[in-house]
């Protein structure tokens, strides 16, 4: 967990990471502060890359964020669409009820992902 936070905190600073907790529903949410991930009371195990990509979409909660942008924070640039691709689904399989049909974690045809959820600061 220790080097997750640290690669985070490298990657977008202390003061970069958008809301302390965002509930999708009454059953799951994520506390960006402590990079956890709670679904029917249960830990989600996600990896770095899964991590910065949530973040970022949580940093724009409810907008959408462009996938040129998210190559960027994420990879810097040096990836494709296609692998950001794949970590969304992956994404979608750990957070979402029914992967196939998204609720949290959308596409936004031609603007990007979008992240929706309600924001708790405490």
């Amino acid at each position: 967990m220790a080097f997750r936070e640290d690669a985070l905190v490298q990657r977008y600073g202390q003061n970069a990471r958008g809301p302390a907790k965002v509930v999708l529903d009454d059953r799951t949410w994520l506390d960006v502060e402590r990079l956890t991930v709670c679904r029917n009371g249960m830990n989600v195990s996600l990896s770095v890359t899964q991590w910065l990509i949530l973040r970022c979409l949580a940093k724009r909660l409810n907008q959408p964020v462009a996938v040129r942008e998210l190559l960027r924070s994420v990879w810097g640039g040096c990836a494709d669409a296609s692998v950001l691709q794949k970590q969304v689904w992956r994404l979608r399989q750990a957070l979402e009820p029914d992967p196939r049909r998204p609720r949290y974690i959308v596409t936004v045809r031609g603007q990007g992902y979008m992240l929706r959820g309600t924001e708790r600061n405490a």
